[in-house]
């Protein structure tokens, strides 16, 4: 008797998590990409310490008015926060995290890289796909981690459009908003920004976020609020004319003393312009499809649980698959989907809040908190967080 076999769709944190996790587990995936709270799941899997060692601790966060005033100092917020949780703030390079989630990989013969999908084949029993080269793969479940333009989630819809048309798809569409736009990169630090230190300036519609990092980087990030909410398809994408448009405007805005938003950027190694999309699905599955990650539920970013809720996803749909596998080696299409709602119904009360508070914390709130309640609050968005139940 073959196999369950899991298809994985997109280079992504959830992506490459799960396939850690169905390696632990000995489950058989295969993984598809255009590749060339984390941290509790990341001690499981044994990669903890390895990023550890390519992250910068944030142990101080200074904030800033547009006019160069200082607001506030939260010095004491990382070792509080280690102190409630076990681990420190940290900030990573997303790259360098999935570069490590991809190294840590035994087997890389399932990895099949610079392969994007194109459309599903057949979609009850077994899922039969075809990527843009050509080539095709079959399995028994089709996990899309394809981001926030996830084609799988482009592909569920249509085929649940065809055969369903209550499904909700259009109505999901609608829900995904785009309010902000976020022009974010790596630049040599200038002088006078100590080691482990961010800083974070508020100006009108926009606010910044600067992190010195290892090697004589600082990393930035620009939330410029849009002049009004972008729906959906409506949502552009951003053009070097645009990111020009962003520093003619922004660039003299004074993010520290002695320090403007054009210093940064023109010591800039690369930086990018995008639009921040924000949404939790309410659904996340069809039929022997799933969404995870980033293509399922998308969060303003300032207080960085995309990344975390990514891998809590990853965590809870191997464990599931797991519980489900032990009884029914080859299970019937309703044991999968009694599964996945399991899955949706998990996740989705945990996501909402998450969205919320992060755009509420992130806009109003932190830059007038203090040390013990920002990290109380961060604490409690991390403590109801999956971990592996099979996993020491």
């Amino acid at each position: 008797m073959a196999s369950f076999m899991v298809i994985i769709i997109g280079g992504s944190v959830a992506g490459l998590t799960l396939a850690n996790i169905l390696e632990a587990y000995d489950m058989e995936y295969i993984f598809i990409g255009i590749l060339p709270y984390g941290s509790q799941v990341l001690d499981q899997l044994g990669i903890e310490e390895n990023v550890s060692s390519m992250c910068e601790r944030v142990e101080k966060m200074q904030i800033f008015g547009p006019d160069r005033e200082y607001l506030n100092v939260q010095d004491s917020f990382s070792q509080l926060l280690a102190e409630l949780t076990g681990y420190k703030f940290k900030f990573l390079d997303r790259q360098e995290l999935i570069q490590a989630l991809y190294d840590n990989l035994r087997d890389k013969s399932r990895v099949y890289v610079s392969k994007e999908l194109i459309k599903f084949n057949r979609f009850d029993n077994e899922v039969h796909i075809t990527t843009k080269d050509g080539a095709t793969f079959r399995g028994d479940l089709l996990v899309g981690a394809d981001g926030v333009h996830s084609r799988t989630r482009k592909e569920m819809w249509r085929c649940a459009e065809l055969e369903d048309p209550q499904y909700g798809s259009r109505r999901m569409a609608e829900s995904i908003i785009c309010t902000y736009k976020c022009m974010f990169g790596i630049a040599d630090c200038p002088g006078g920004i100590s080691k482990e230190t961010g800083f974070k300036p508020y100006h009108k519609n926009r606010s910044f976020l600067c992190q010195s990092g290892r090697e004589g980087k600082v990393y930035f990030f620009a939330f410029i609020k849009n002049l009004q909410k972008i729906v959906n398809r409506s949502i552009p994408w951003c053009t070097v004319e645009d990111e020009r448009a962003v520093i003619d405007d922004y660039g003299e805005d004074i993010l520290r003393p002695g320090v403007t938003f054009g210093d940064i950027y023109r010591r800039r190694r690369h930086a990018i312009l995008v639009p921040l999309e924000e949404y939790v699905l309410d659904r996340c599955y069809y039929k022997r499809a799933i969404l995870t990650g980033d293509s399922f539920h998308k969060f303003n970013p300032l207080t960085g649980q995309d990344g975390n809720s990514a891998v809590e996803d990853a965590a809870l749909l191997g464990d599931l698959l797991k519980e489900i596998l032990q009884k029914y080696p080859r299970p019937t299409d309703a044991t999968i989907q009694t599964g996945l709602a399991d899955f949706q119904q998990q996740r989705r009360p945990r996501t909402k809040p998450l969205q919320e508070k992060a755009k509420f914390v992130a806009l109003r709130v932190v830059g007038k908190m203090s040390s013990d309640k920002l990290a109380l609050d961060f604490a409690e968005i991390h403590s109801p967080g999956h971990i592996l139940r099979y996993l020491p």
